[in-house]
């Protein structure tokens, strides 16, 4: 049995982190009863009791939306589960392998590829290193080489210029040299079905909006190529060739890590898709860029790192050790992919990383990938960054450390069109902030306060109001292996989605801290998901204004799924389980003697239509409360019908022109 099947088993086997003891899975164990009971005196089933797709149909579509989407709004109750189990598994993928971290986010995005999971790519290549680590490695660079007009060097001249590098070195290049040229050959098979004037449209569209040369949508005609286009690239591929060449890296990050002779002086090998750079132990600049950079040591300064785009389509940089800085204001650093494959693998030491517009695991219409494996590390970014994509995958992973994460908006996993944006955190006390003092980006909502999109966010490009050529969020999840966390944003935070995306925050232990203003918390608006899971801890939810906490706003479904502690909840308007405008809000609460403050309407279980007049009328919105274990709860006075051991039902605020399609529930067991 391959280790995917092994992997899948055990997934599926396993017992949920945090979940309490005795708990079964979706639709018999206690929470799944608690909602069926609810839904039961609101005359719902489970089947009934959710946002229909179907029922949106008159109002938005949207050609781009994710499988993911279909299935997690079919069933809220299943997915409670597939939020743990994805949950865990993007952790364990990070602890894992990139192409393991690839892998998943390709299934989550809708590519379905798997490479090396029933076959290696790189078997053959495997036995040649075994055997005579610099021939096979000559023999590739010449094969490299031959990608250029000029005629290379022989097999003989290129043996003689590696022959003195140390064995795990030249193993090492070799595999990333064979990573480059596999996928080479699939990023030209991901844009090959477009025309030339398609592609440079898409990638301006991609440069204007990311990138910052325009907030706006392009011209009529630039904005319809544009679109079209983003359906035509073979996405496959793409994620094809991103996980060869995360299998190579993977591969010569473990060479690397056995290392143990020294290499003499560093070395520069000019090739037709850039410079192979292996440099000696001390403390280097560098500040060009390379097609494979390894740095064996010492604490280096880089101005660039693992930085493809158009010009430079594969940029891999490994170093080895160190305490190094990352440092620049141009966009597209440290981990970042322009229609092409960027990664930035640091092994070792305590790194600052501080880059400017697409940058630190940043994927637009290619792969962007930054790891850093050990230390207590600090992101510092302005926007688009730390595991965000557009039309492919921006993931950054951090094995280790008490980190510190600092963006302004559309960062710490964000995802749009086509996009899967990931930040995975391992362990550590850490923090994330989404700036909320300096306000550059002011929201729609409210002025005063930044639009964050940020810490599990995806958004799509909404233009119902321009051109008519929306185009659905992606995938975007952060997930955060344990540790006392905090969380800070403004709007649109916290495992938050806007039309069609699904935003996702997992934290699988310790006391944690969530603070934000509007649409924060498991909460989502136009036809899209936010989804929030706690595994564990005392933790403390806050948020100053509305939507939060296991919400959702027009045909959007929210749900915040809190598995134990003693939890503390300062909840604003449409929260704790609220629905408005056809949208469903789903709070679950496992245990815990938790406090409930909160002095507003449609919360604890309630849910408004949004006007009335149009056959909207006649479609649910619908909200959910579940509280299940403890009998010390807290909740307020001015809402005396939530109390411990009991359920309620709640009808809209609307006492003038009742609707039945209004429903609320909540239920303290």
């Amino acid at each position: 049995m391959g280790r995917w099947a092994i992997a899948a088993l055990t997934l599926l086997l396993a017992t949920p982190v945090g979940a309490q003891e005795g708990t079964e899975p979706p639709g018999h164990g206690p929470a799944a009863r608690a909602i069926s009971e609810g839904l039961a005196k609101l005359g719902l089933t489970p089947e009934t009791g959710r946002v229909d797709p179907r029922h949106g149909m008159l109002w938005g579509q949207d050609a781009y939306k994710l499988g993911t989407y279909d299935f997690i709004q079919s069933d809220p109750i299943l997915a409670m589960e597939w939020m743990r189990q994805t949950g865990r598994g993007q952790v364990g993928a990070g602890s894992s392998s990139l192409r393991d971290v690839l892998a998943q986010g390709s299934r989550l995005g809708d590519g379905h590829v798997y490479r090396g999971w029933l076959f290696d790519p790189y078997e053959e290549l495997a036995a040649r290193l075994e055997d005579d680590p610099h021939g096979a490695l000559a023999n590739l660079l010449r094969e490299l080489l031959e990608t250029g007009a000029e005629e290379p060097p022989e097999v003989e001249f290129l043996r003689a210029t590696v022959g003195d590098w140390p064995e795990p070195v030249a193993r090492a290049v070799a595999r990333l040299v064979a990573g480059v040229l596999s996928a080479d050959g699939f990023l030209e098979l991901a844009f090959l079905p477009l025309e030339d004037h398609e592609t440079e449209a898409l990638l301006s569209d991609a440069a204007r909006s990311w990138l910052g040369q325009d907030d706006g949508a392009g011209s009529p005609a630039t904005d319809a190529i544009a679109w079209r286009a983003l359906g035509q690239v073979d996405r496959n591929s793409l994620w094809a060739g991103a996980q060869d060449l995360a299998l190579a890296v993977d591969a010569a990050m473990a060479d690397l890590a056995d290392l143990q002779a020294e290499l003499g002086e560093t070395v520069r090998i000019a090739t037709p898709k850039g410079d192979i750079v292996v440099a000696a132990e001390g403390d280097d600049k560098h500040d060009s860029p390379a097609l494979i950079l390894i740095d064996l040591g010492g604490d280096d300064r880089y101005s660039v790192a693992g930085s493809a785009s158009p010009d430079q389509p594969f940029s891999i940089t490994i170093d080895v050790a160190g305490n190094d800085t990352y440092e620049t204001d141009d966009p597209l650093s440290f981990g970042a992919g322009l229609a092409g494959y960027g990664f930035l693998c640091d092994m070792g030491g305590s790194d600052r990383y501080r880059g400017g517009v697409g940058s630190q695991g940043a994927g637009i219409c290619g792969m962007g990938v930054l790891l850093d494996a050990a230390g207590d590390d600090s992101y510092e970014l302005d926007r688009v960054g730390q595991g965000a994509a557009m039309l492919g995958c921006g993931a950054l992973v951090d094995r280790a450390g008490d980190d510190r994460y600092y963006c302004f908006r559309e960062a710490q996993a964000f995802a749009s069109t086509y996009g899967v944006g990931l930040l995975t955190d391992l362990a550590g006390a850490d923090e994330y902030i989404a700036d909320d003092e300096d306000i550059r980006n002011p929201s729609p909502q409210t002025p005063e306060h930044n639009a964050s999109m940020a810490q599990g966010a995806a958004s799509g490009a909404r233009r119902d109001y321009s051109t008519g050529h929306s185009a659905a969020g992606g995938y975007a999840c952060l997930a955060d292996g344990g540790g006392d966390d905090t969380y800070s944003a403004g709007l649109f935070a916290h495992g938050v989605g806007y039309w069609y995306g699904i935003g996702f925050l997992a934290d699988l232990g310790g006391d944690d801290s969530y603070q934000g203003v509007w649409y924060n918390q498991a909460s989502a608006a136009h036809f899209a998901i936010g989804l929030l899971w706690d595994a564990a801890g005392d933790d403390r939810y806050s948020a100053s204004h509305n939507m939060a906490i296991g919400a959702g706003h027009d045909f959007s479904l929210g749900i915040l799924l809190e598995d134990g502690g003693d939890d503390e909840y300062h909840a604003p308007n449409l929260s704790l389980g609220g629905g408005n405008a056809n949208g469903m809000g789903l709070f679950v609460d496992h245990g815990g003697a938790d406090v409930y403050a909160v002095e507003r309407a449609t919360t604890l279980g309630r849910a408004n239509h949004a006007s009335r007049g149009s056959v909207r009328d006649l479609l649910l919105s619908l909200g959910v409360f579940i509280d299940l274990g403890g009998d010390e709860d807290q909740y307020p006075e001015s809402h005396s019908f939530a109390r411990n051991n009991s359920l309620w039902t709640q009808a809209g605020t609307n006492t003038e022109q009742p609707a039945d399609t209004e429903c609320g529930v909540g239920i303290d067991r």
